[in-house]
């Protein structure tokens, strides 16, 4: 495998020099050290718990130092990183060491269209960093406007700093999965519902069976309502690493295949939550009845006994208790489109495998708001300019 040279630029996404800014970034922080970043943590956490900034809060950890650098702690491990660093700025770096920071460069100088296609994705919000930089050259901090590819990547890291935040541990299997191109599409969409049921206030725990199985088990913090989450999501024809030239007007919607194959790999003694994605380009703010997607997916959903999206449902005897539709596909336009989240969730009620109306509501609202990247030591700040609190970090 190709080495990183030092003089090559990072992969992290920093746009210095690798031996500036990511080569010898191991650390060792003195004991006391950790005890003050760990007090510093608490007093964060228990601001965020007193005024409930945001739904599905996951614990702050980024602090300013003595050493005048930022220190972040994600999992077990504790970063030093650059004082101005912005938040995508780390994510970006996050990404690189989670996939592996030599396979990320290698893929990267690969020709267009024979890298992986996150390769091809840091490479364009590269670009796109220098060429505003270019037309911004006096500001200090530079404000980037996405692509829709860049938001992809962004969301992508998120999802993967998310998981690993919470305690729970990236599995080397699903590093992999993301890495093989042939892979990706499912792997980065287990990634992204993971990461959604964590910001909804789950717990959540892999299945490492072997054979058809689900994907995790996850119990709600709050609530205590216990299920099993299935992922699907529609593969196109040139979109995601997927050969082939996309044409929507042969897109197809498989919903209840989709649903038939999720009620056969679930245990039947636990509630069933099935996220399936379209992998449609979005249609923004049009009404439901107007988007052919929707009125095909009704269609056969009805069958199966599914009525209106965010109503109560009647799926028959069956332990299957929400299925979430959304349409995550920023990749699909070269721009990045401010429009709402494509979500629709359809629940049961009345059954014992029913869930909490709480649940459902933290659920859909963690997954409408997918996409949308937290800045946490920010908020901070802006509360304590704001005079809510007046401990000043």
């Amino acid at each position: 495998m190709t080495k990183i040279g030092r003089n090559d630029p990072c992969p992290c996404g920093s746009n210095k020099k690798y031996k500036k800014c990511c080569l010898n970034k191991k650390m060792e922080i003195p004991d006391h050290k950790l005890q003050e970043l760990a007090l510093e943590a608490m007093w964060k956490n228990n601001f965020f718990d007193k005024h409930g900034l945001y739904v599905g809060r996951q614990p702050i950890t980024t602090l300013q130092t003595v050493w005048k650098s930022r220190v972040r702690g994600v999992g077990n491990r504790v970063y030093r990183r650059p004082p101005n660093e912005t938040f995508h700025q780390f994510l970006g770096f996050y990404l690189s060491e989670t996939l592996g920071h030599e396979w990320l460069a290698q893929e990267m100088q690969k020709p267009v269209g024979q890298g992986h296609l996150v390769a091809t994705w840091v490479n364009e919000t590269h670009e796109l960093m220098n060429a505003q930089s270019e037309q911004m050259p006096e500001l200090p901090v530079k404000s980037v406007l996405m692509s829709g590819n860049s938001k992809a990547l962004h969301s992508l890291a998120y999802d993967l700093y998310s998981i690993r935040l919470s305690g729970e541990k990236i599995l080397p299997t699903m590093v992999n999965r993301i890495k093989n191109i042939d892979q990706f599409q499912g792997a980065r969409y287990e990634v992204a519902v993971a990461a959604i049921a964590i910001r909804a206030g789950f717990n959540i725990n892999w299945i490492k069976e072997k054979g058809a199985h689900c994907e995790f088990v996850g119990q709600h913090r709050t609530t205590g309502d216990k299920a099993v989450f299935e992922t699907k999501s529609h593969h196109r024809e040139g979109v995601l690493g997927i050969k082939g030239e996309f044409n929507s007007e042969n897109a197809k919607i498989k919903i209840t295949d989709h649903v038939r194959e999720a009620r056969s790999q679930s245990k039947k003694d636990i509630p069933l939550i099935v996220f399936d994605d379209l992998n449609l380009p979005i249609t923004g703010p049009a009404p439901l009845s107007e988007k052919r997607w929707f009125n095909d997916m009704d269609r056969q959903l009805r069958t199966y006994g599914f009525l209106e999206p965010g109503t109560k449902n009647s799926f028959g005897n069956d332990n299957m208790a929400m299925l979430c539709v959304t349409n995550f596909s920023w990749h699909h336009h070269k721009e990045h489109l401010d429009l709402p989240n494509e979500v629709l969730t359809y629940f049961q009620q009345g059954s014992p495998y029913s869930l909490k109306l709480e649940t459902i509501q933290h659920l859909e609202g963690a997954a409408k708001q997918y996409g949308f990247v937290t800045p946490y030591l920010e908020e901070i700040e802006e509360a304590v300019k704001a005079g809510l609190v007046t401990h000043s970090l």
